[in-house]
């Protein structure tokens, strides 16, 4: 079963010009990195590199579902796990910017039935809404105190029941807006609060203000486990994988009392559609692209790397904002790099699936070029002169290799800017005054530290 894509011919880089690197959407090699779930007997992914707001590639991998041989298309919807979050977000700043709530309020002003679990633990501080945004709350997460009891994602665990876990804490696990820890019950809360204050439902709010005006047709807040979702894609669990190839079962369940932290349906086009906001924005949010990324501080000044809904971090000395998914079998990871105005979206239907892993090996792909011209400078021959030792460091497909006289070639892991790693061992490089590499450091934990001088450049 061929892969269904469209692609453009290579587009160059936010500000390409002249000798700029240029991004390198190079269909075959992402097909060839999705190759193995691109049958008719397996669950796959859905995958999508966005720029500039336009889906310039997608392509659709393995089945949405196996007892009726559908595979997976553009019509395919799947549950996106936690990369529903910056949509519950986007609620919260829309009834912000109205006057609606304050993010800096006390979210029992608008929860009038939560417990006041800050001063139950004593804390100075209450918990606001926005620290239920940006994970700053202290608020325990659900899924680790369901663990504890042995529950884990238990069907019976109702919003009451939810309520009565919170009635029952004695209190917060730190002072709200002191430090980072990511809560799924913050978003539940969140998606509750939307209710209150708007008197409409996360799936109806949400429907009106963000998708319906994105243009996001087959995207909806699925809260009612009786609502028909036309092209449901099924998610699955591998059950072996033996030499004829890995059986699966049904693993997805139709749990609905958890939105705000998940229970989003979409498609790969209509996250696409979503992504043109950053571009030319459809929603009522004012000042869309800089909201959505804005991160919060502690107390203390700190910075988290949080925003709405949204990691903002980097990947190989890149900016990168978003957010991977995880929920019974449904695994995603949706990224963007706004310095390139690009976005790589991987939507997959089993568990035993990595998209952060495929996302990464398809962004190597896409920014190869520019890539390369960052790692151009480490090329060279190094030499320690007390041992002899000496080692080649060369550049190939957007990446560098070490060749070692008596152990090949192997593949430096890229960590940005001037660090890299090689199973045990840490390597970094150091410059001189112009800009050049001169000289690699290898540490280890038995051998220390050991120095390289650059001797020649390779060709």
């Amino acid at each position: 079963m061929p892969a269904s894509l469209t692609a453009s011919a290579p587009l160059r880089s936010a500000e390409s010009a002249g000798t700029e690197p240029q991004l390198n959407i190079d269909t075959g090699r992402i097909d060839a990195e999705f190759a193995r779930y691109n049958r008719d007997d397996t669950p796959g992914c859905a995958v999508g590199v966005v720029v500039e707001g336009e889906l310039q590639f997608s392509g659709y991998y393995g089945m949405a579902h196996l007892d009726y041989d559908i595979p997976l298309s553009a019509e395919s919807r799947l549950m996106v796990g936690s990369v529903a979050k910056q949509f519950t977000a986007a609620a919260v700043l829309l009834l912000a910017q109205e006057g609606k709530i304050d993010l800096e309020a006390d979210v029992r002003q608008y929860l009038p039935e939560l417990p006041d679990l800050a001063a139950r633990g004593a804390h100075e501080r209450p918990v606001t809404v926005g620290s239920l945004v940006h994970h700053t709350s202290g608020v325990r997460d659900l899924i680790h105190l369901l663990h504890i009891e042995g529950r884990g994602l238990d069907p019976v665990t109702d919003d009451a029941r939810i309520m009565r876990m919170l009635r029952n804490q004695q209190g917060l696990s730190f002072d709200p807006g002191a430090r980072y820890a990511y809560s799924n019950t913050g978003y539940i809360l969140l998606a509750k609060l939307v209710e209150e204050v708007s008197g409409r439902t996360l799936h109806e709010f949400a429907a009106e203000h963000l998708f319906e005006p994105s243009g996001m047709e087959s995207t909806h807040v699925h809260d009612d486990p009786g609502l028909i979702v036309p092209n449901r894609s099924m998610s699955y669990l591998p059950l072996d994988s033996d030499r004829g190839g890995a059986r699966f079962g049904e693993f997805y369940r139709n749990h609905v009392t958890w939105i705000g932290a998940r229970g989003l349906f979409t498609t790969l086009e209509d996250l696409a559609r979503w992504e043109r906001n950053y571009y030319d924005n459809r929603t009522p949010i004012d000042g869309f692209a800089e909201n959505m990324r804005r991160i919060a501080r502690s107390h203390a000044g700190g910075r988290i790397n949080y925003a709405a809904g949204l990691f903002v971090g980097s990947y190989k000395g890149l900016e990168a904002v978003g957010h991977d998914g995880n929920y019974m079998g449904f695994r995603s990871h949706y990224q963007r790099f706004p310095e390139h105005d690009t976005t790589i979206i991987v939507l997959c239907n089993s568990a035993h699936i990595d998209p952060t892993r495929h996302m990464r090996r398809v962004a190597d792909i896409v920014f190869e070029e520019i890539f390369e011209q960052e790692l151009a400078e480490f090329v060279g021959i190094y030499e320690e002169e007390a041992f002899g030792a000496r080692f080649e460091v060369v550049l190939e497909a957007g990446a560098l290799y070490l060749e070692r006289p008596r152990g090949g070639r192997v593949r430096l892991d890229w960590h940005g800017g001037r660090r890299f790693s090689l199973d045990r061992w840490s390597v970094s490089f150091e410059d001189d005054a112009g800009g050049v590499s001169k000289r690699m450091l290898i540490r280890t934990e038995g051998a220390g530290t050991r120095r390289f001088e650059r001797v020649e450049p390779s060709e």
